[in-house]
C-alpha cells in the first residue's frame, strides 16, 4: 500500500494475530473488526471486539502511530476481553501496514495483526441493523469541498421502527423528511415544507438526496459513515429523540 489514505473508510476483520510471542485466539461467533476513518479531518482507527475502541492516527497518511487509545468499558466473555487487551496493547505499537485491497498486515514491535477485507453489505442491510438509533452530522464533503455546518441547527439522521416493526429512515435539517426502508431507495421521500434561512434549508435537499444515493454505509462504535459517488458524510451517535 503506497497511499495510506486509500484505507480511509475501509473495514477489516482479523484472521490471525501475535503479540509478545502469544498467538491471538479469535472468537468464531462474534464479529471483530477495525476500520480506518477520517471524520472531520481527524484520522482515526476504530476497533470493535467486546468494547468499541478508538485511537488517533498521528502522522497520517505519510505514516502513522496509533495514539490516545480509549473506549467503552463493558465486560464480556473472556475471549472477547482478550481481543480488547490485544488491541489496547498491540495497536499503539504498530509501525507499518502492508497489503492490498483484499488483505493487510499491521506490524510493529513484537506485534503482528493480519486482516482480510470485511465484506461490504448493501446500505439497506446496514440500515436494517440500526433500529432506534440517531446521529448528528459532524462533517462531510460534497464534490470535493468540505461542508460548512450551521452553528445552531443540528442536522440529524435516524432509523426507527413503528409498532409493527417496520423500519423508516428520517432526518431533520430545516424540514423533516423520511422514507420507509422497504421503499428505499426507489420509493417516494416525504418532506415537510417550512421556510428557514438558506444556510439551513439547503441541507434539506443536500442530505436527503445524499441518503437516496448512498453507496456504502459503515457503522462502527458511535460513528456512522456514508459515502456516494460525490459525497462523504460522517455522523456521531446521539440519544434517540422523540418526534414532536
Amino acid at each position: 500500500i503506497t497511499d495510506l489514505s486509500t484505507l480511509e473508510g475501509s473495514r477489516w476483520e482479523p484472521v490471525s494475530g501475535r503479540i509478545d510471542g502469544e498467538e491471538l485466539s479469535l472468537p468464531a461467533a462474534q464479529a471483530v473488526t477495525v476500520m480506518f476513518a477520517n471524520p472531520d479531518g481527524t484520522p482515526m482507527l476504530f476497533a470493535n471486539g467486546c468494547n468499541g475502541l478508538s485511537g488517533r492516527l498521528v502522522g497520517w497518511p505519510d505514516g502513522f502511530s496509533v495514539q490516545s487509545m480509549g473506549g467503552t468499558e463493558m465486560r464480556c466473555v473472556d475471549d472477547l476481553m482478550a481481543i480488547d487487551d490485544a488491541f489496547y496493547a498491540g495497536l499503539p505499537r504498530v509501525a507499518q501496514v502492508t497489503g492490498d485491497a483484499s488483505a493487510i498486515t499491521l506490524t510493529g514491535d513484537d506485534v503482528e495483526f493480519e486482516f482480510r477485507a470485511f465484506p461490504v453489505p448493501e446500505p439497506t442491510e446496514v440500515f436494517a441493523t440500526l433500529a432506534d438509533r440517531q446521529w448528528v452530522l459532524v462533517s462531510g464533503t460534497v464534490d470535493g469541498s468540505g461542508l460548512t455546518l450551521p452553528v445552531d441547527q443540528p442536522i440529524t439522521f435516524a432509523v426507527t421502527a413503528d409498532d409493527q416493526g417496520e423500519l423508516s429512515l428520517s432526518g431533520h435539517a430545516c424540514n423533516r423528511w423520511g422514507i420507509a426502508l422497504k421503499d428505499f431507495p426507489d420509493g417516494p421521500m416525504m418532506m415537510t415544507e417550512i421556510g428557514c434561512p438558506d444556510d439551513i434549508s439547503s441541507f434539506d435537499s443536500l442530505i436527503s438526496q445524499a441518503i437516496m444515493n448512498v453507496e456504502t454505509v459503515g457503522a462502527m462504535n458511535e460513528m456512522l459513515l456514508m459515502s456516494g459517488d460525490t459525497f462523504d458524510l460522517q455522523w456521531a451517535e446521539i440519544p434517540l429523540a422523540e418526534e414532536d
